[in-house]
């Protein structure tokens, strides 16, 4: 039981930052790719 909460836990917070990644790419894609290719490089 607690391997399985320890792995569910990490696939939530995986998830979340994936989700959190997604917004934010997003976000800055509205503003401009140009400034998410200039931070990216």
């Amino acid at each position: 039981m607690e391997v399985s909460g320890t792995t569910r836990m990490t696939s939530v917070d995986a998830l979340e930052n994936g989700v959190a990644r997604q917004v934010r790419i997003r976000a800055v894609n509205d503003v401009g790719g140009g400034l998410w290719t200039s931070t990216l490089t």
